[in-house]
């Protein structure tokens, strides 16, 4: 069974455990490897039972309160469970974390939760308090975590927008839908922070399909927002004759097509090739082609403004294309 693995981290290999040890490994088993002392001693263990287990390092300190089976370094799950104990009664994984979670964006950063009881964020947990509606908590594999719909309301408060679009594109796209849903829980929640930029994303008509899909993307069209252009197209299709390309970003009345290039994608002769037949083929259209790459967005970000700016404002020949 598989709470087999957390007497083995416990014990060692070929060592037999007794029942309350195999009691402590089935809870573990459930939680990713951890355990609270609440969930201990209601299941009859003493704070002296479990000091002895800590001082054998059989359980290990993970957060005030929680500990790792066996000592073993637990997985991402296992921390994201663990940060929810810690946090208390009805606490649920939110936030940049759910997100994570569910898939819409990349982890990184402290664990966040949400709890109805005030908590101090400490260590590598950050703490929102908050009582969660019951149906806005569901669960993740194991973990409590806030439904889809309260999960991107929360990161609405947490990310700018071009970085929300990407969350709620990917939860479109997933096809994640939650009940209640995101507009049922904007109106229960009218005094949330960040509902003016989720109302402007769910109004944006090609939400699902003009969203980014990389974080240079991202990068990109914060870097758009932060120096005032007018914001492009993502992603889109163009026929060139019976070809068609999709280019990262297209002001289409101005004729500009920018194209995000890194080095991984370009280390081949035969990428750096086709980029080119394909900026011909645009040219034909009248769409011209600009290639930015990571490190100027970094280091040359008044340039690439500058440059940005005197074509957008150059006269353009573009003919009509489809998207």
């Amino acid at each position: 069974m598989e709470f087999e693995r957390y007497i083995q981290a416990a014990y060692g290999v070929g060592c037999h455990a007794r029942p309350d040890e195999r009691v402590i490994a089935a809870v573990a088993a459930g939680q990713h490897g951890v355990v609270s002392r609440g969930q201990l001693m209601e299941r009859g263990f003493t704070d002296r039972a479990i000091g002895r287990r800590l001082e054998q390092q059989r359980l290990v300190a993970i957060h005030p309160g929680v500990y790792i089976v066996g000592g073993a370094p637990p997985t991402l799950r296992g921390r994201w469970r663990a940060a929810v104990l810690a946090a208390g009664d009805a606490a649920a994984l939110s936030h940049r974390s759910a997100g994570a979670a569910w898939d819409l964006r990349a982890y990184s950063g402290r664990i966040e939760v949400t709890a109805p009881t005030q908590r101090r964020s400490r260590g590598a947990i950050s703490v929102h308090r908050s009582r969660l509606a019951p149906d806005e908590v569901t669960e993740l594999d194991g973990i409590p975590v806030t439904t889809v719909a309260r999960t991107l309301l929360d990161l609405a408060s947490v990310l700018d927008r071009h970085r929300l679009e990407h969350a709620v594109g990917e939860a479109e796209k997933r096809l994640l839908g939650s009940s209640p849903s995101l507009p049922e829980l904007i109106e229960r929640h009218r005094g949330a922070r960040g509902l003016a930029t989720l109302r402007r994303v769910l109004d944006h008509r090609r939400i699902g399909l003009d969203v980014p899909e990389s974080e240079l993307e991202l990068e990109f069209l914060a870097f758009v927002a932060e120096r005032g252009l007018p914001r492009p197209e993502v992603n889109v299709w163009i026929e060139a004759g019976e070809r068609r390309f999709r280019v990262d970003c297209l002001w289409r009345e101005q004729g500009l097509a920018v194209e995000l290039d890194s080095r991984a994608h370009h280390d081949d002769g035969g990428s750096f090739e086709r980029d080119r037949r394909r900026d011909t083929a645009l040219l034909a259209l009248g769409v011209r082609t600009a290639r930015v790459t990571a490190r100027r967005l970094v280091l040359d970000r008044d340039g690439l403004d500058l440059e940005l700016r005197a074509v957008l404002s150059a006269p353009t020949t573009a003919s009509s294309f489809a998207r």
